[in-house]
């Protein structure tokens, strides 16, 4: 999903499919914390992505990708580092109450630390970063000492997906064998 206005049509037969082949995955929003016409609440765009998933929400992770704004009202949605740690904690909130499991949190670090300060408010929720390098460990973000999945290129190639070289390829912290706790 993205904000409160927006539900990809294939996400729920993608997630059957993906499941089915034997991949652990995950329920992608983009968080639009000013709204763009929508909601601007993070309880609001939390409910629609559970919402939308349904019965899945108990089972599948939820991803939340708080990072550069691509619409108007400035790269940290208008908001106080203050405001967007409120904003993050409130999403991720409802989201364990909703679903029974804390969301995970996709930022990068150049985004993360101006829009929040550095903020190590949420330094326990599961981080997702991205970083495209080829070192042997991402650069997180302030607050948080340790990642579980890492986004280190965004131009690899899968076999069976088209367009080759403009893949996301992640990896999975050592010792972890799905998404799931």
């Amino acid at each position: 999903t993205e904000g409160t206005y927006y539900r990809n049509p294939y996400a729920l037969s993608d997630i059957k499919a993906a499941r089915a082949a034997g991949l652990s995955v995950g329920a992608y929003v983009f968080a639009i914390p000013n709204g763009n016409g929508g909601g601007r609440g993070a309880v609001a765009q939390a409910d629609y992505i559970v919402s939308y998933i349904g019965a899945l929400a108990t089972s599948v992770p939820v991803m939340l990708d708080i990072e550069f704004n691509p619409y108007s009202g400035g790269t940290c949605y208008g908001r106080t580092p203050a405001q967007m740690v409120s904003w993050v904690a409130r999403f991720s909130a409802e989201i364990q109450l909703r679903t029974g499991r804390e969301p995970y949190i996709y930022t990068p670090r150049g985004w993360w630390n101006p829009c929040t300060g550095g903020s190590a408010a949420l330094r326990t929720s599961l981080l997702w970063v991205p970083n495209y390098t080829t070192a042997a460990s991402p650069t997180i973000p302030s607050g948080w000492t340790t990642w579980r999945i890492w986004q280190f290129t965004s131009s690899g190639t899968v076999p069976g997906i088209q367009d080759p070289g403009f893949t996301d390829l992640d990896r999975l912290q050592r010792g972890f064998t799905s998404l799931g706790p």
